[in-house]
């Protein structure tokens, strides 16, 4: 329900919400890492933000690892990422630089999502 009401970030929240990856991960992503013979994506490096610096580190473990991705939110990666360049960011701003994390208050998650109501 979340992803439908995501708008064009929807292939964002299907990958973090079925592979598990972390914000700076996914936000990290760039087009070569995705493997779509065998389903799976490398996970190379996270990016961060220091104010208005981005900060390029490695994954929480240290070192790229593989992760499975289901074929849905293959497909979906494939229609996103056709005829960009291999070190193109997956998921970017309208800058070109990859996403900032988002606040589920006010980020493109609470678009349009109706929230549930406050219980007594």
């Amino acid at each position: 329900m979340v992803a439908e009401h995501s708008g064009d970030h929807a292939t964002l929240v299907w990958l973090l919400g079925t592979v598990g990856l972390r914000w700076g991960e996914a936000a990290g992503l760039q087009v070569g890492d995705i493997d779509h013979d065998r389903g799976r994506i490398t996970i190379a490096r996270s990016v961060s933000w220091l104010q208005s610096e981005l900060v390029l580190g490695t994954p929480i473990n240290g070192k790229p690892r593989q992760v499975s991705v289901t074929m849905s939110v293959l497909r979906m990666l494939a229609q996103q990422t056709a005829g960009k360049p291999k070190t193109a960011w997956v998921f970017f701003s309208s800058d070109g630089m990859p996403l900032r994390k988002q606040n589920a208050g006010s980020g493109f998650f609470a678009r349009g999502y109706p929230l549930p109501a406050a219980r007594s």
